[in-house]
């Protein structure tokens, strides 16, 4: 066994937290109204009326943005 098999959950999204960053689409009424970002733990950071400031956003606090369906 390797040690990266030997770490928990928490620990592997501890090596991705200051790294990157997710972004996930907020519907209703099956319309996309804007969109929300996250740190890898799950952190909630902040929502935007479009994914393109999401995203510069993040890139802008040194973050890879990821994409969440």
């Amino acid at each position: 066994m390797s040690n990266i098999d030997a770490l928990a959950r928490t620990q592997l999204t501890e090596l991705g937290r200051m790294e990157r960053g997710y972004v996930k689409p907020v519907r209703r009424r099956g319309r996309i109204t804007g969109y929300v970002t996250y740190c890898a733990d799950g952190t909630y950071l902040w929502r935007f009326k479009s994914r393109e400031l999401a995203v510069a956003a993040m890139r802008q606090q040194d973050l890879e943005p990821l994409s969440v369906h």
